[in-house]
């Protein structure tokens, strides 16, 4: 299975930006370069693990969930409380699609 590093970017850029965090204080908090997290976000780099580590506790998610391997940050979003798990469902998949698409054209 080949790694995805522009979905783990995009999906970086998404929680920060709803977390109200920039790249540069993503990267202080991260004790990471800002022109690495931004290499990070746009998929001209690939994340090391210890980054991954570092990037993932700083925005309070697991590694799994900038995977790809679990949606537990999108799940836990209290925006989704009272949603239905058909509608909390729809939501992740369009969430998919979206980051596909801003993925491809480099977002």
């Amino acid at each position: 299975m080949e790694i995805d590093y522009n979905a783990i970017g995009a999906k970086i850029r998404i929680i920060r930006n709803a977390k109200g965090l920039t790249q540069e204080e993503l990267a202080e908090k991260s004790h990471l370069s800002t022109v690495y997290i931004g290499y990070i976000e746009n998929g001209k780099r690939q994340v090391s693990l210890s980054a991954l580590m570092s990037i993932a506790k700083t925005l309070e998610v697991g590694t799994d969930c900038l995977l790809g391997y679990q949606d537990s940050y999108f799940l836990n979003d209290t925006r989704l409380t009272g949603c239905s798990d058909i509608q909390t469902e729809m939501i992740l998949e369009i969430s998919k699609v979206v980051i596909a698409i801003m993925s491809k054209n480099n977002l």
